[in-house]
């Protein structure tokens, strides 16, 4: 007979004993939510050494889940893998009707803080910015006049910019920014696109530059070959060891960097080639060029005659009219002679090698949804429509869900007027929360319509509405902007200013403060400035002449010139 003090099942034969105990603690953990050891030894009297075990067996084989399991856990707990499933569903569905949806108004003030929008005080704190903007295609001088730009307070934009556009230079000198460059096959839209060191294969692939290579030039396979062989260099070093001239070896440089194969350490190489736009298509280049035999025209007796009869200094000075003509064309090219010059498919550049295919499509499409969370903090569909590169939307989509599963984003309604499948990091959303009570830069500021803290164009359904008190299109274009006050968008400008319309609820003193704003684009540096000079042409559709705000860009330095308000540098 078993003796009181033992359970009958401590006789048992050890294998039928286990499987017992096994079974028993099944049954109990699929009755109950999470519980720790303590929890079941007080049900059960058994060897705790000998429980522990079978656990850890039953969470190998995937039956029972171990952990923290609730926010206010103090030990391990142990939960039945259906109930902590459905448990864990419980709380997401809780988790996504806890927050009541903001207004727009309060989503666009949001915006601002998420992207500094006036509150660049410091250059140490442009890094922090810019990693919001990293794969984003931008055009050229976008990131300087535009991002740059808007970040920094108007009342310290002249100190300021300076400052942090050489904080920015020396943050692509150190290798810890790189650029490169994108053309696309027809020729109209070039941009460049920012990412932080060894973050390249997230945005190409090797497969992809290969395709690239078999297109180059003679002078650019050989660069490109160089570069391979020796690392990266300087202009000289190239020069040096390609065996090129200057002229071939400047445009095999320009050709390997617009196709996005080559970049370089100084900022400056990247706006000498947007200056200069792309070079010369190969079957225009002159290493390329196979000669022709020239055939002279048959002189005619007039023609023989001129030629007798022009003067030697005539002659002499075409000649010298050539030789210029030909200097002239050398001036036209870019220098391309600082910095250091590197294929982008380098290890400091790509980054680690992937994994297998699986792993690899998962780690981008988890890495690629991350990098859309930080840019807009609060992602929806039609962000990602705005995005270049990526990889379908499937794809992010299944990797933001298993993120929330995980508990590292939250889904949910956050906003109003944006679809109703929105994802935010957990800080974002206590941003949001907090928006209606924290303040916002009370000062005008004018944003480009392709600046990611600007929500409104391309279906997103948040009100914008213009003096007829009518719904508003908007033209994503980067030379498009929306002047705003206190966050309140007040003036829609096209092309640099040339055209303005004011919005509905917008003040006298409110249109009149935000047209300062158009004064910015002749405070940047000469080589980024939009415009030699600002010129307004119409307000609201009619001539601005006779308009009220003819009145109010006075106050700003404009001068009326026929029917143009216009701006120069000396006034500013």
């Amino acid at each position: 007979m078993p003796s009181a003090s033992n359970p009958p099942n401590l006789l048992l034969p050890h294998d039928t004993r286990r499987e017992n105990l096994r079974g028993l603690l099944r049954r109990f953990l699929q009755s109950r939510g999470p519980v720790t050891i303590d929890d079941i030894l007080q049900r059960y009297p058994l060897p705790r050494q000998e429980v522990t075990e079978i656990l850890d067996e039953l969470a190998k084989a995937g039956a029972v889940y171990r952990g923290r399991l609730t926010q206010d856990a103090n030990a391990e707990q142990w939960c039945d893998r259906r109930n902590f499933e459905q448990l864990y569903r419980r709380a997401i569905q809780e988790r996504r009707r806890a927050f009541a949806p903001k207004p727009a108004e309060n989503f666009l003030g949001f915006l601002w803080r998420w992207h500094g929008i006036g509150q660049l005080q410091n250059p140490a704190h442009l890094l922090p910015l810019l990693q919001r903007l990293r794969g984003l295609f931008l055009p050229l001088n976008f990131l300087e006049r535009e991002i740059l730009r808007a970040r920094i307070p108007a009342t310290q934009f002249p100190q300021q910019f300076a400052a942090c556009h050489l904080h920015l230079a020396s943050l692509c000198q150190q290798g810890e920014l790189i650029w490169r460059l994108y053309q696309e096959e027809a020729g109209h839209a070039k941009s460049a696109q920012f990412f932080l060191r060894g973050e390249g294969h997230l945005f190409y692939s090797r497969e992809q530059l290969a395709e690239k290579v078999d297109q180059l030039s003679t002078s650019a396979k050989t660069v490109q070959e160089f570069l391979r062989k020796h690392g990266a260099s300087f202009f000289r070093d190239l020069a040096a060891g390609s065996g090129l001239s200057r002229s071939h070896l400047v445009d095999g440089l320009a050709e390997l960097a617009w196709r996005g194969l080559v970049t370089n350490d100084s900022l400056l190489m990247l706006q000498e080639l947007a200056e200069h736009g792309a070079p010369r298509s190969a079957e225009t280049t002159p290493s390329e060029v196979v000669p022709q035999p020239q055939r002279e025209p048959a002189p005619t007796s007039l023609q023989e005659f001129l030629e007798e009869k022009l003067p030697d200094w005539r002659r002499r000075s075409q000649s010298r009219w050539r030789q210029h003509s030909r200097r002239r064309e050398l001036k036209k090219l870019p220098q391309l002679n600082e910095g250091r010059w590197s294929l982008v498919e380098s290890f400091s550049i790509y980054g680690k090698p992937q994994s297998p295919a699986n792993v690899e499509a998962r780690s981008s499409a988890q890495q690629q949804a991350n990098l859309l969370l930080e840019r807009y903090g609060i992602l929806v569909k039609e962000w990602y429509r705005r995005e270049n590169g990526l990889l379908p939307w499937y794809a992010l989509f299944q990797a933001l869900k298993q993120m929330e599963w995980r508990g590292e984003v939250r889904r949910g309604y956050f906003v109003e007027g944006l679809s109703g499948v929105q994802f935010a990091l957990p800080q974002a959303v206590e941003m949001l929360a907090a928006s209606e009570t924290q303040t916002i830069p009370a000062g005008p500021a004018m944003l480009s319509l392709l600046d990611p803290a600007v929500p409104f164009g391309s279906g997103v359904n948040l009100p914008l509405v213009g003096f007829d008190d009518k719904p508003f299109p908007l033209i994503r274009q980067a030379g498009n902007h929306l002047l705003f006050m206190e966050a309140k968008p007040v003036v829609y400008a096209e092309n640099y200013g040339s055209r303005l319309w004011s919005l509905a609820g917008a003040t006298e003193e409110q249109l009149a403060a935000a047209l300062a704003c158009l004064r910015q684009f002749l405070l940047l540096p000469e080589p980024l400035r939009p415009r030699k000079r600002i010129e307004v042409e119409s307000w609201n559709g009619k001539p601005v002449t006779t308009t009220p705000a003819a009145a109010w860009l006075q106050r700003h330095g404009f001068e009326k010139e026929e029917e143009k308000m216009v701006l120069w540098p000396s006034r500013v």
